[in-house]
């Protein structure tokens, strides 16, 4: 694909969901054709800084499905090099989905968050590595947000304190809560908010 094309569909990629340019670096995103010829943008799967896997998007809204993935299960979270920053923090988020997570990591710097590709997604194997962390969970209003926390839930459960971070009715997932509030920095202020009130009510 030419250079200038691939720029054009990082661009409207990034625009749509209001991500900052420089995430294509920091996530090494790339643009690719698949086998029928769609056009997606491909987001890696890394583990100690190397490609394990990978997850692409389809530029185009109708194709189905909407996400591929690389052969094989997958070897670990999206961007499980984090789980360091976690560890020295003492938290991590988690999304349902690779968008989500690059949506928080697009509205905080250096932030904690790893990803996992749908409900059941989340593997036995990598529970070892949250052993210790408070563990904020975010799943998307619907049915499979509901799996996904209560899978994550009672896998990590033994390990970790996990919270539950509920994404306002209104919106269907983290991306589109930030889309729809139109400005990065409010979603963040609003994000920050969710994750202080699941902390209050677990308490509670």
């Amino acid at each position: 694909m030419k250079a200038l094309l691939t720029e054009q569909v990082l661009d409207d990629y990034l625009r749509q969901r209001l991500w900052p340019r420089d995430i294509v670096s920091e996530l090494d995103l790339s643009v690719r054709d698949d086998r029928a010829g769609q056009v997606r943008v491909r987001h890696p799967f890394r583990h100690r800084g190397k490609q394990v896997g990978w997850q692409a998007r389809a530029v185009e809204s109708h194709v189905e499905p909407r996400w591929l993935s690389s052969s094989g299960p997958m070897r670990c979270p999206y961007e499980a090099d984090r789980l360091e920053w976690a560890h020295e923090a003492g938290w991590v988020i988690m999304t349902e989905g690779v968008s989500d997570a690059t949506t928080v990591i697009s509205a905080f710097e250096k932030v904690p968050v790893v990803g996992v590709p749908g409900a059941g997604s989340f593997k036995a194997e990598w529970v070892r590595a949250f052993t210790g962390l408070s563990a904020f969970v975010v799943g998307d209003n619907d049915t499979s947000g509901v799996n996904f926390r209560s899978a994550v839930e009672s896998l990590l459960s033994s390990v970790a304190r996990v919270t539950h971070v509920m994404v306002p009715e209104a919106f269907s997932d983290v991306t589109e809560w930030q889309v729809q509030l139109g400005d990065p920095n409010v979603f963040a202020e609003r994000f920050n908010e969710a994750c202080g009130r699941a902390v209050d009510s677990s308490r509670g």
